[in-house]
């Protein structure tokens, strides 16, 4: 969809967003830095992604944002299972962008995926923070005037 200004416009932005399937892997550097040499003028990006990549590269992408001036709203959209991570027992998970599958014991590993999840997504608000963007957990079981009321409140 082609940039535009005011509010009416984010109905069609939403209903292409209902009908996207995720696909591939997370690659966020590579879009922004193309949108950003098209866009003159002001501008602001909202970005929705789960964030689950390379964090260098997401670094490099909040870098470019804060040089180029523009407002930026990260929205990390996660699972609750991905955050909570409220498996038990033998379980075998599949990287839906290249279809590895792993069989965990899930017991075993909670503690360490929980804090590992925890320290990336202190990354990711720090990151966010550095560079002057503005950062929101989106949990997909959130209701999504609760996630708004984030963006009001600062």
């Amino acid at each position: 969809l082609p940039p535009r200004a005011g509010a009416y416009n984010i109905a069609p932005i939403i209903e292409k967003l209902k009908h996207l399937k995720p696909s591939g892997k997370t690659r966020i550097k590579e879009p922004i830095s193309r949108v950003i040499e098209k866009i003159n003028g002001d501008a602001a990006f909202v970005i929705v992604s789960d964030f689950l990549a390379d964090i260098e590269s997401v670094e490099e992408c909040f870098k470019l944002l804060r040089s180029s001036k523009k407002e930026t709203i990260a929205f990390q959209v996660l699972h609750p299972d991905e955050i909570d991570f409220n498996f038990s027992g033998s379980i075998e998970f599949e990287d839906l962008e290249d279809g590895n599958k792993v069989l965990v014991d899930a017991e075993s590993i909670k503690d360490t995926y929980r804090k590992r999840m925890r320290d990336f997504t202190d990354k990711l608000k720090l990151l966010c923070h550095e560079n002057r963007s503005r950062y929101v957990l989106s949990p997909l079981n959130a209701p999504l005037e609760d996630v708004l009321i984030q963006i009001a409140d600062r």
